[in-house]
């Protein structure tokens, strides 16, 4: 509970406005209490094996699940230092197995997580290939190769003994505790396989290790085969400067499509499209890297879009590195889909199905940044019940939760839950339970739901300080779906609602509706209370809140679109070019629904569907897709306005001040490169001084830039504005 408290709370702190000096304390506050949380969890499992008391479980897995958990849990530490995950998983290896999961998992994050502590370039690649198989059982062989310091003879052998270090600074240099090998060791040993190192001092390791299972007689629900017919016939070209990730996606799609080429370089990449335009075999779909040497994914993406001889293929952004800017800059080059790395089979798969075939899959926005990046982006609207006694307990899980758009309701014990679900009639996606509470416990409240709901009807996790074998087994036992232990690991609370919500877990009992929580807007907000053609709640819900950016993209939207009237499309449909119709109303329709704007999105779906169906779009949905556009246009004058007024509200008696703050051009140029949308309220407060320097027309050209939320203009007229000043400054001197 206490350790639960301080992670807890400290993430939801981390989620505030902080300034710079508050935010380094509080990221040394998280890291310490990671660090305490790892000791602890390795001290609690090297006891329970030196016990006797560590039990293996035997469940059906799948093996992408796996590998997808521990992409989640190292993929941001080797994001923050620049090192790329690879994953190398044959299509070969059975996907279902029987054994235990959260143990094998565990061994891959130690060794993931040990290859990027000790890594400063390069990549990590996961591997697994089969060594050994049969109709019951297979002999999986798992390594994991790092780039990084290495190990020499000496320290290899004394490697994987207990509460021992490769040499006698590691832990001061890089931390831990002595005990992730000798566990990993152990665990291995106790799943009847072995482990081993090969490395060479300064040349980076490879740590591998053998475990057999049992094959399931299951189906693998997401199997890509099933969908041979859909990927039949399609070219892909993957663009990437790592040959060994190249090489890796190649062999998820060999045999799946019906050719996959790949090159190194976006100079390379135009080369093969062209080439591919010429003989009339042109490339559907561009896997295309973001942070390539020379010219970089978005470069290389916007002399693509720009080129009118190619055949446009459909082009999904790719990269190693969470960035928000990167998002917001594909989307102004109208690209619409991403995949954040390691590439994952599934993770391929369901990008190229949502392409394909966006209405088979599981439904999801096309479309969707920033939070395209996020894990939790699947879990809007979600409605969870929360069973917690403690109030602290409560209010993190709440925090963290709310965060990711789920609807959260508190019940303070099982009875009230019992009342909550039955009673009331109230449907939940998901019931966190927790065990030890009064009046009524998890354990028995559990047993009463289960005798109206199956897991499947209601899925109950245990939310418990408990992480012990035996409470874990009992949970099973009563019936609980999975167990969550706290302090709560945010990254696999949300993949483990996210894997309950792929999975269509849905109450059959009647409740009330979904619906996400509001956003709470102040009196500076950038955009006015609402927007004509546009869902304003709706679309500030999908973009996490951020005013500036769905602002950005309305006035992008409108300076692309609106200007296209049916006219345009009725002389396009009458001179034969369906192929550009169908095109532009596919990126319409993603487009307009980035920036919520559903009629738009409506319309063109049918349009593109009625295309599709006649070679023809009705003269009605031509005239009011045209009236919906112009719609956009209000929208946009109504943010330029609302811009302009809340500048006259900062320009009244009462705030006028002509005392610039020192500082203010290098605040406002920082704010300006770093693509910071804060910069927009400081330039408000700043205006009312601007306008007493006496260069109207460049202080104006600056405000007309930032309206747009044209940055680069506005550096521009910054770098200006500084040089008048300064030459002013030389001139009174002298």
């Amino acid at each position: 509970t206490p350790m639960n408290t301080i992670i807890g709370m400290g993430h939801l702190l981390s989620q505030t406005p902080l300034d710079p000096h508050q935010r380094d304390q509080l990221r040394k506050i998280q890291t310490a209490g990671q660090s305490l949380l790892r000791i602890i969890d390795d001290i609690l499992d090297f006891s329970k094996i030196e016990a006797n008391r560590l039990t293996l479980e035997q469940v059906h897995f799948e093996l992408g699940d796996i590998m997808e958990k521990v992409s989640a849990m190292i993929s941001l530490d080797a994001e923050e230092k620049g090192l790329e995950i690879l994953f190398d998983m044959p299509r070969s290896i059975s996907q279902i197995l029987v054994g235990d999961p959260f143990r094998l998992e565990q061994i891959l994050i130690n060794l993931g997580s040990n290859a990027v502590k000790f890594s400063k370039t390069g990549d990590i690649t996961f591997r697994i290939n089969e060594i050994e198989s049969d109709d019951q059982y297979t002999t999986l062989l798992f390594s994991v190769q790092d780039k990084g310091i290495g190990l020499s003879q000496e320290q290899i052998a004394k490697l994987f003994q207990a509460f021992t270090q490769a040499d006698t600074s590691t832990t001061r240099h890089y931390g831990g505790t002595g005990l992730g090998l000798a566990i990993c060791k152990r665990l291995v040993e106790m799943m009847g396989g072995k482990i081993w190192v090969e490395s060479e001092l300064g040349q980076g390791s490879c740590f591998s290790f053998t475990v057999a299972f049992a094959k399931s007689s299951q189906a693998l629900q997401r199997n890509p085969l099933r969908f041979a017919s859909t990927l039949q016939g399609i070219r892909i070209l993957i663009v990437d400067d790592n040959p060994n990730a190249c090489e890796i996606v190649a062999g998820i799609l060999q045999g799946i499509v019906s050719s996959v080429d790949a090159v190194h370089s976006g100079e390379d990449a135009l080369l093969a499209l062209e080439k591919a335009t010429n003989q009339q075999a042109p490339y559907q779909i561009v896997l295309l890297d973001w942070k390539m040497k020379g010219m970089d994914g978005l470069e290389t993406a916007r002399q693509i879009l720009l080129d009118p001889d190619l055949v446009q293929p459909t082009i999904i952004m790719m990269t190693a590195f969470n960035s928000q800017e990167v998002v917001r800059q594909s989307i102004d080059l109208g690209i619409g889909k991403f995949m954040l790395k390691p590439i994952t089979p599934s993770l391929l798969y369901n990008n190229l199905m949502d392409i394909l075939e966006p209405d088979l899959y599981y439904e999801k926005d096309s479309l969707a940044p920033p939070a395209a990046f996020r894990s939790e982006i699947n879990l809007y609207g979600m409605k969870v019940l929360v069973v917690e006694d403690h109030e602290v307990n409560w209010q993190v899980a709440e925090g963290i939760l709310a965060r990711a758009g789920v609807v959260t309701k508190r019940a303070e014990n099982g009875q009230e839950a019992i009342k909550s679900i039955l009673d009331e009639e109230q449907h939940y996606d998901v019931v966190f339970m927790d065990l030890q509470m009064p009046v009524m416990d998890g354990y028995e409240a559990t047993l009463l739901l289960r005798k109206h709901f199956s897991k499947e009807d209601l899925p109950i996790v245990a939310m418990t300080a408990h992480a012990i074998q035996a409470e874990k087994e009992r949970c099973f036992a009563l019936g609980m779906n999975d167990y969550v232990t706290k302090p709560v690991n945010v990254k696999a609370l949300y993949a483990l609602l996210a894997d309950l919500r792929r999975k269509g877990s849905q109450s059959t009992v009647p409740g009330i509706v979904a619906t996400t929580p509001s956003i709470t807007r102040n009196n500076d907000a950038i955009l006015p209370p609402s927007l004509p053609g546009i869902d304003l709640e709706q679309g500030l819900q999908r973009l996490d809140g951020d005013e500036a950016l769905l602002a950005k993209l309305i006035v992008a939207f409108s300076k692309h679109y609106v200007g296209v009237d049916s006219s345009f499309l009725r002389e396009m449909l009458a001179a034969g070019k369906l192929d550009e119709v169908r095109r532009f109303l596919h990126k319409l329709k993603g487009a307009a629904g980035t920036i919520s704007a559903q009629a738009i999105h409506d319309l063109s779906a049918a349009c593109e569907h009625e295309l599709a169906e006649t070679g023809a779009i009705a003269e009605t949905r031509l005239r009011r897709l045209g009236e919906k556009l112009a719609k956009v246009r209000e929208a946009e004058q109504r943010i330029v306005e609302h811009f302009s007024d809340a500048e006259r509200r900062a320009n009244t008696p009462a705030t006028v001040t002509t005392i610039l703050p020192a500082g203010w051009v290098e605040d406002l140029r920082k704010g300006l490169s770093n693509g910071n949308y804060g910069v927009i309220g400081q330039f408000r407060s700043l205006l009312p001084g601007l306008w007493e320097l006496g260069i109207d027309q460049e202080i104006a050209s600056m405000k007309e830039a930032i309206e747009r939320f044209d940055f680069s203009a506005a550096l521009t007229w910054l770098a200006q504005i500084d040089e008048i000043l300064r030459n002013r400054e030389v001139r009174d001197r002298e």
